[in-house]
C-alpha cells in the first residue's frame, strides 16, 4: 500500500507500469509498452516523406562536423510526435570511433554505437533515500571521457549542467517538449530549467 506504483523494464527492453488501490480505484493494472525489434533508420523516414534527402544530408554534415566539430543538437515536439525516434536515426551519422554517454529517465533510446554507455536513473526507496537524478548522471559523464553526451528528455535543472558542458567543448543531444522552436527557448530559459540566456548560444541560436 505504501508503493503502490511500480514501474520497471523487462529483459527484453519493455516497459511495464503496474498499479494497485487505492492509487487504481477500479483494481490493478499492468501496463506494457513495446518498443520495436528493428528501430526506425534515417533511411525509414526519407521513405515515409517525414524528411527529405537534403535534411538528411544536412543533418549529416552538422552531426558528423566535417571532422572539425559537431554541432550541438535539441530535438522539441509534443507529445508522441517522434521526438526519440528522430534522435535515434540521427545518432547514426555519429562518427564510430566517439565515445557516447546517453542520460534517460527510462531507457528509451536504441543507439546503433558499439562505443557507448547507457545511463538510467532510479528513483527513491520507501525511505526516501537512493535517488540517482539525472543532474547527478549528467554530472558523472562528464568524469567519462564522453565526446558526446546525450539526454533522453531535458526537463529540470539537469539543463543548466547540459549547457554548461555544451559551453565548455563537449558535444550534446537532447530532447525538449515543446511545441515550437520559440517556445523550446523560453522554456530552457524560464523555470524548472533557468539556463542562462547566454548558454542558449551552444545550440547556434539567435534570439530576434
Amino acid at each position: 500500500i505504501q508503493t503502490p506504483i511500480v514501474d520497471a523494464r523487462l529483459d527484453d527492453g519493455s516497459r511495464i507500469n503496474a498499479t494497485i488501490p487505492p492509487i487504481s480505484v477500479d483494481g490493478p493494472t499492468l501496463t506494457i509498452r513495446k518498443f520495436r525489434k528493428n528501430p526506425y533508420t534515417i533511411v525509414d523516414l526519407i521513405k515515409s516523406n517525414t524528411i527529405n534527402i537534403h535534411f538528411a544530408a544536412f543533418m549529416w554534415l552538422a552531426i558528423e562536423g566535417m571532422g572539425v566539430k559537431s554541432s550541438n543538437i535539441i530535438i522539441a515536439g509534443g507529445t508522441g510526435s517522434g521526438k526519440t525516434t528522430t534522435l535515434n536515426t540521427l545518432t547514426t551519422f555519429i562518427p564510430p570511433y566517439e565515445r557516447i554517454i546517453t542520460i534517460e529517465d527510462t531507457l528509451e533510446m536504441q543507439i546503433p554505437h558499439n562505443h557507448i554507455i547507457r545511463n538510467e536513473t532510479r528513483p527513491p526507496n520507501i525511505e526516501n533515500k537512493g535517488e540517482i537524478t539525472m543532474d547527478l548522471l549528467l554530472k558523472n559523464s562528464l568524469r567519462q571521457r564522453p565526446d558526446r553526451i546525450i539526454v533522453g528528455e531535458v526537463r529540470t535543472n539537469e539543463a543548466i549542467t547540459l549547457f554548461g558542458a555544451l559551453n565548455t567543448g563537449h558535444s550534446g543531444m537532447g530532447t525538449v517538449h515543446a511545441n515550437s522552436a520559440h517556445e523550446t527557448i523560453t522554456r530552457l530559459i524560464n523555470p524548472p530549467m533557468n539556463v542562462p540566456p547566454i548558454m542558449i548560444k551552444s545550440i547556434n541560436y539567435k534570439r530576434k
